[in-house]
Parts: C-alpha cells; structure tokens; sequence
C-alpha cells in the first residue's frame, strides 16, 4: 500500500511540472489580448473625441483643438499604452472640409518578457466635417 502511495504522488508531481509552465503562459497570453483590447478600445474612443472636438472648433482652430483634445484623453485615460502619436489632418472636398484624426499606441508589454512577443501596435484614425457655421455670426 505505502509503495502505491509513493508511486502516485510521483505521477502528480510530474503532472504539476508539466501544467504549470502551459497555464502560466495562458494566463500571461490572456493578459496580453486583454491590454491589446484595451488600448484598442482606448485608441479609438480618443480618436473619435479628438475629431468630434476639432470638427466643432471654428476655422483655423481646429486642427490645434483636435490634437490638444487627443493630447489630453491619452494623458487623461487609463490605458495600456507605453508610447502614442498623434496625427491631425485636413483635406477639402469641394466645399467640404474634412477633419481626420489618427491616433496610434505601443501596448505596454512589462510583466509579459516570458511570452517574447513583439511589442504591437494598435492605431485608429476618425473622420468629421467641420463645421463651417460654428463661429461664424
């Protein structure tokens, strides 16, 4: 009986040694997915605000309020990200003018060296007509 005991306990050790090592990586994999979700998520609401925001400014102000608005939510938000950039643009068509605000994050990777995954990269960009009456009267 005491043989049979001893014999088992072997078999769950070596069971423990190998499962160990696959959950953690799991559980670490997990985390990174959810960082990548988050920042994305992150990324994409500050692009949306910074467009919104700029689109409403009146005439030359809006590239300069959209990009202090981006500047602002990322600074502002909790999120994953280690590094962002922000990009302003505007592009006329015909009469319409177009306010495009790309926002762009280095999703932190600290804690998660044992994946050795590359650092990703998540980027957004929004699009809004300005508003060419705002400020006009």
């Amino acid at each position: 009986m005491t043989w049979r005991r001893s014999r088992l306990r072997g078999s769950m050790t070596a069971e423990f040694v190998i499962l160990v090592p696959v959950v953690m990586t799991m559980v670490l994999f997990v985390t990174h997915v959810g960082r990548v979700q988050t920042a994305s998520q992150a990324v994409r609401h500050v692009a949306d605000m910074a467009a919104r925001s700029g689109s409403r400014a009146a005439g030359d102000r809006a590239v300069a309020t959209a990009h202090h608005k981006a500047t602002l939510e990322m600074s502002r938000s909790d999120h994953d990200c280690e590094r962002f950039a922000i990009g302003v643009s505007v592009a006329t068509k015909g009469e319409i003018q177009l306010l495009t605000t790309e926002v762009s994050c280095r999703v932190r990777t600290a804690g998660l060296s044992m994946l050795r995954l590359p650092a990703a990269l998540v980027k957004a960009s929004s699009t809004e007509t300005i508003d060419r009456y705002r400020g006009s009267r």
